[in-house]
């Protein structure tokens, strides 16, 4: 059976000739749609090789994974195109891979145990209503508000929440409104705020972590 899940690379994404990595992909790419299966792989194992943050690569690696019975490779590869932030291995995942505890990605409102985050040895739900807690929002703007790297300029963030299923922010910095010269240090501590200022506990259902799906844009404004 022939899976047709090259979304990614046939999706508006203009190839410079000059890259080497974007000619890998190309072949790859021709490889796979003539049903080589196997020389794709290899191309595409080859782009993860250079740049192991190409979630396009891991997704289509995985892709040609699963149309050759390797469903084990499939699924450790799609996961790790799934934490680079690929949502489209998200369907395939709980497809292919539900089978597997550790590959179990849910809905935050299906989960039995929802996320806790830990304040001055307090745990308090992370999400009420399956929207985030308000107070865990008051904990962050404070520390915001009273960070001096923050005080230096006006601007504004928009941060893209989510807790692994190891309890840890793994969330980044989608867009940013500030001076050039303020960019590095405010997103550093900013980042800083978001992963240090609690500690998470993860999601659970039936007893077992899971990983949760859903992510949260939250507008942060800093320098006020």
């Amino acid at each position: 059976m022939k899976y047709f899940i090259l979304i990614l690379l046939f999706s508006p994404i203009i190839y410079s000739q000059n890259s080497d990595i974007d000619k890998l992909l190309i072949s790859g790419d021709e490889a796979y749609l003539k049903s080589d299966f196997e020389t794709a792989k290899k191309i595409y194992l080859n782009v993860t090789e250079l740049d192991s943050v190409n979630k396009k690569a891991w997704f289509n690696l995985a892709a040609s994974e699963l149309n050759i019975g390797e469903n084990e490779n499939a699924c450790e590869h799609l996961f790790k195109s799934y934490t680079l932030k690929n949502r489209e291995s998200i369907k395939l995942l709980k497809q292919y891979c539900s089978g597997n505890e550790k590959y179990i990605i849910m809905s935050i409102k299906d989960v039995d145990q929802k996320p806790n985050f830990i304040y001055k040895g307090e745990a308090i739900p992370l999400f009420v209503e399956n929207n985030l807690n308000k107070k865990y929002l008051e904990v962050l703007l404070k520390e915001i508000r009273n960070a001096e790297v923050l005080k230096r300029t006006k601007g504004k963030a928009f941060i893209e929440f989510h807790v692994n299923r190891n309890g840890k922010f793994d969330g980044k910095i989608i867009r940013f409104d500030a001076p050039a010269e303020y960019r590095k240090p405010i997103e550093m501590k900013l980042l800083q705020i978001f992963t240090n200022t609690v500690t998470y506990t993860p999601a659970m259902h039936k007893g077992k972590v899971v990983e949760w799906e859903n992510t949260f844009m939250l507008p942060v404004d800093f320098g006020q």
